[in-house]
């Protein structure tokens, strides 16, 4: 199978001696794997999923020292899973 996605996505930074910040942005992305049942109730699944975002946090120190950022650009994803159907 063959697939597209689209949403959001939410990034979070909340490290010890920075203020939190977080961020939603767009998510885009392509699905491709293989789906074989193995009984009427029970299928396996296996693939692969690339996404690109648009996300970004600040980086802003508690001292006041010069910060920065932070950004979600893809994330790539091999997965496995067992689907029962009831």
């Amino acid at each position: 199978f063959g697939g597209v996605s689209g949403g959001l996505v939410k990034l979070t930074q909340d490290s010890p001696g920075f203020h939190r910040d977080s961020d939603v942005g767009l998510a885009a992305g392509l699905q491709a794997g293989i789906l074989h049942q193995l009984a009427p109730e029970l299928a396996i699944e296996g693939g692969y999923r690339y996404l690109r975002t648009t996300a970004d946090v600040s980086l802003n120190a508690r001292s006041g020292a010069v910060g920065g950022s932070a950004d979600l650009k893809s994330s790539e994803q091999f997965y496995l899973g067992l689907n029962y159907h009831f």
